[in-house]
């Protein structure tokens, strides 16, 4: 009787071995796996047997049930990775990314006229990375303060696959990220300039702005 039942013990492990093993695993510790089942429910069947699962690494919980024989109750463990997503879900995720940066344009164009204010971070005055520490907060996305801290976070971003809702950065009145704006497509942003004034929009591509540009970022999304 316990040699039908490990005999069938054993079938089920070695099927379920192929499909379940973790990824990474070499296959031969599968069957070592196997190997300490058998011997500990001929042996001892109250022997823990998950001290082959942790000892292989072998996704699948086996017990012993009584004395005489031993049975297997196997629980199918979850998928050790998540499914890829489909083309279809990164697409929905694209969009849902594109209606994110539309909101927060609007917000920031809207702001269009508002004064500039050194050290300003509300609608009375903005200088140029309040102004965009202020759009995001409105969106529940969190920068740090200055321009030189928002350059440090975020993705990189080549100039030629910027898009709305992405950081520029230029040096301006210091060297590295002294100025900061919003970008409205390649070749426009928006931002709180201390020349003109006002939160207003300009061209990426103008002598200026061009010579003085350093990077763009892309800040994290929640």
């Amino acid at each position: 009787m316990a040699l039908r039942q490990s005999t069938t013990l054993r079938g089920s492990y070695v099927a379920l071995s192929r499909s379940v093993c973790s990824i990474g695993q070499d296959q031969r510790h599968c069957h070592q796996c196997l190997h300490e089942v058998s011997k500990s429910c001929r042996g001892d069947p109250t022997l823990p047997i998950t001290f082959a699962v942790q000892r292989f690494g072998c996704v699948l919980i086996l017990s012993c049930a009584t004395v005489t024989g031993c049975a297997s109750n196997i629980i199918h463990a979850p998928e050790p990775f998540p499914r890829v997503p489909s083309s279809r879900d990164r697409q929905v995720l694209v969009n849902e990314r594109k209606a994110a940066h539309g909101t927060i344009m609007a917000t920031a164009l809207s702001l269009r006229g508002v004064p500039y204010l050194n050290g300003g971070v509300s609608p009375r005055g903005f200088d140029c990375s309040g102004f965009t520490k202020y759009v995001f907060e409105q969106h529940r996305i969190s920068l740090p303060r200055l321009a030189s801290d928002q350059f440090a976070v975020g993705t990189n971003v080549s100039s030629d696959s910027i898009v709305a809702g992405d950081l520029v950065f230029f040096s301006t009145v210091a060297p590295g990220p002294s100025h900061v704006g919003l970008a409205i497509n390649e070749e426009q942003f928006v931002h709180a300039p201390s020349h003109t004034g006002v939160v207003r929009v300009e061209n990426l591509n103008s002598r200026y702005w061009a010579n003085r540009y350093i990077g763009a970022k892309r800040p994290p999304m929640p």
